[in-house]
């Protein structure tokens, strides 16, 4: 769940596909260099090492569903945090 405000910031996952369903709400959605909107029952699918990032921009929370295969690890998946990077750390303002 992602409370209004809040989000995960650009990141990737080097190896693992991920899928993220949206149960309630909306989120600003973001792969590589373009955002999207997606709200209650859309869908994005993250290739392997594709920079993104989902904020909910909105005044409600976002309940999420996500995937992330195949499970790597300790934890069953990596993640490289990119935030601090251009051009990503640009992007939102």
């Amino acid at each position: 769940e992602l409370q209004p405000g809040f989000g995960h910031d650009f990141h990737k996952h080097p190896g693992q596909e991920e899928v993220i369903y949206v149960l309630e709400g909306s989120i600003e959605q973001w792969l590589e260099q373009k955002s999207q909107t997606l709200n209650a029952g859309d869908a994005v699918f993250i290739a392997g090492g594709v920079v993104h990032a989902s904020f909910n921009v909105s005044d409600k929370p976002a309940r999420l569903h996500v995937t992330l295969g195949p499970s790597v690890g300790a934890e069953g998946y990596q993640l490289v945090d990119v935030a601090n990077e251009e051009p990503w750390k640009s992007l939102r303002g």
